[in-house]
């Protein structure tokens, strides 16, 4: 049994243990050494339900927020990017205006140059209008409608229901 737990340590201890061994690779999965470490709690069938319980709401908690902030982080990026797009734009503007194409300074030299070619369609342009070549569709698989086929009756053979198992904290 590890040191740090025995049979009297708080479920708030042995959820840190879990947290702190429960080390996982690159592709997600729980590392070799970690499985030793969880293994080596040494812990009741009863008392790894009760943690891991305790754990995977944590684990799911700290998600969501992490979740949040990507979107809050990503939402400041885009305000961040379309403010030096705008204040680049603004110069360019001004610089066209008073007919200047190159102004040096002792840091840094601004000049309007000509961009590489690219390609611009007119707006409302109907896309099969365009050569086939030029258009890229995606195509993905729908298993919705597949489930709903395979509900209908409908005999595919690439294709079928399954039901597996997984577990649920209530």
């Amino acid at each position: 049994m590890n040191a740090a737990i025995t049979r009297e340590s708080s479920l708030r201890a042995i959820c840190d243990a879990i947290l702190q061994a429960a080390e996982v690779g690159e592709d997600g999965e729980l590392l070799p050494e970690a499985c030793e470490a969880l293994d080596a709690l040494n812990l009741t069938l009863e008392e790894k339900v009760e943690a891991y319980h305790v754990v995977h709401e944590q684990l799911r908690e700290e998600c969501s927020a992490n979740k949040s902030l990507e979107a809050y982080y990503a939402c400041r990026a885009r305000v961040a990017a379309a403010r030096a797009d705008r204040l680049k734009a603004r110069l360019f503007e001004q610089m066209q205006r008073l007919g200047t194409s190159t102004v040096k300074t002792q840091t840094v030299r601004a000049s309007i140059e000509l961009s590489p070619e690219s390609v611009e369609i007119d707006e409302g342009t109907p896309i099969e209008a365009l050569p086939p070549e030029c258009v890229i569709t995606e195509r993905k698989v729908s298993k919705r409608t597949l489930q709903r086929l395979l509900l209908d009756g409908v005999v595919l053979p690439y294709a079928r229901l399954v039901r597996g198992t997984h577990l649920r904290f209530r």
